[in-house]
C-alpha cells in the first residue's frame, strides 16, 4: 500500500510504503550506550514505526533526500517520528510527537519513477526531547528509553497475542491492497513483542494519532491490551462501512434495474412505432366513445 507522504500527493516528509517484514536476524537489540545523544529525525505521516520491524519508505522531499544521503555515505542512525499535523509541509518540533523510533538504514534503492525507497530496519525507541537544528535536515536531542516485556508463558500474554493476531489478520484481509508475504509473516511470529509491535506498525486506523499513542508506552504488555482495542475498534468502523456500501449497492442495483427495464420499453415502444403521446391520444379517442 502506497502513501505519498512527500511533495506528490501529500505535502509532507516521507512517502511511506507500510509493508513492514520480519529481520531476518530475529527482534533487534541494541545497547543504548552505542546510540548517539543526538539524531537526524525523518518525519513520518500516517505511519509510525515500532521496534523489531524493517520498514521500507519512499523519499522525496528534499530534505528527507539529504537525511538519507547523509546517513548513507556516514553510516548514522535515524531517528523516524510520526507527525502530529498531517498537512504541514516543513514541520517544527511541535508538529512532532514525542516519542519516535531509532532505525537503522540498511540500503536504498532508486525506484523506476525517480524516487529513492529507503529500507529502514527498527531498533528501540526515544524520547525526543528538543529539535537542535532545521537545516539541512531536522537535528533532534533524544533520551532511550526501554520497552518492558512481559513474560511470554502467562496464559493471559499468549491469550491476547492470540486475540491479536486473529483481529490483524481480519482486518488486513479487509485492506484495499495487502500482499500474501505480509499475511504469512503475521501468521509466523511467534514472539509476543514482536507481533505487537508488527500489528501496531501495519494495520490502517481511521485516527494516526491513536498509533502515535500506542508507541509512548513503555510495557508492551499495556501496548498489546491498546492495540487489542484498537483493533475491535478498526472491525467495527469496517462492519459500519460494508453495511453502508451494501445498501448503497442494492439502491444502486434498483436504480440500474429501472433504468434498463425503462429502456427496453421504448425501445419496444419504437419497434411498434409507438411513442408516449400517440399512445396517450389513442387512449383520449377510445374515451370519447365511452359512456361514463
Amino acid at each position: 500500500m502506497n502513501m505519498d507522504l512527500n511533495d506528490t500527493l501529500s505535502p509532507m516528509g516521507a512517502e511511506v510504503n507500510i509493508i513492514p517484514v520480519i529481520s531476518e536476524d530475529g527482534f533487534p537489540k541494541v545497547d543504548v550506550k552505542d546510540l548517539p545523544d543526538c539524531l537526524p529525525i525523518l518525519a513520518l505521516r500516517n505511519a509510525v514505526l515500532f521496534p523489531g520491524v524493517v520498514f521500507p519508505i519512499t523519499i522525496g522531499r528534499e530534505k528527507s533526500l539529504k537525511l538519507i544521503e547523509e546517513a548513507e555515505s556516514h553510516d548514522k542512525f535515524i531517528g523516524a517520528v510520526p507527525q502530529k499535523d498531517l498537512m504541514v509541509e516543513d514541520p517544527r518540533e511541535e508538529d512532532l510527537a514525542e516519542y519516535g523510533t531509532v532505525a537503522k538504514l540498511i540500503k536504498t534503492v532508486e525506484m523506476p519513477d525517480g524516487t529513492v525507497t529507503a529500507i529502514l530496519q527498527a531498533l528501540t525507541r526515544f524520547h525526543l526531547d528538543n529539535i537542535i537544528n532545521y537545516e539541512p535536515f531536522l537535528v533532534g536531542r533524544v533520551s532511550y528509553v526501554r520497552d518492558i516485556s512481559p513474560n511470554p508463558n502467562d496464559r493471559m500474554v499468549k491469550a491476547l497475542g492470540d486475540s491479536i493476531k486473529e483481529n490483524a489478520l481480519q482486518i488486513m484481509k479487509n485492506g484495499t491492497f495487502v500482499p500474501k508475504e505480509a499475511l504469512s509473516a503475521l501468521k509466523a511470529i511467534d514472539s509476543f513483542d514482536f507481533l505487537v509491535n508488527f500489528v501496531a506498525t501495519s494495520i490502517d486506523v481511521e485516527d494516526p494519532q491513536q498509533k502515535i499513542k500506542l508507541l509512548e508506552y513503555e510495557s508492551v504488555l499495556t501496548r498489546g491490551e491498546q492495540l487489542l482495542a484498537l483493533e475491535q475498534s478498526q472491525i467495527e468502523m469496517l462492519k459500519i462501512k460494508n453495511e453502508i456500501n451494501q445498501k448503497v449497492k442494492i439502491e444502486i442495483d434498483q436504480q440500474q434495474r429501472e433504468y434498463y427495464l425503462n429502456n427496453q420499453l421504448k425501445t419496444i415502444q419504437e419497434e411498434l412505432g409507438m411513442d408516449d403521446t400517440e399512445e396517450l391520444s389513442k387512449l383520449r379517442e377510445k374515451a370519447m366513445t365511452k359512456t361514463w
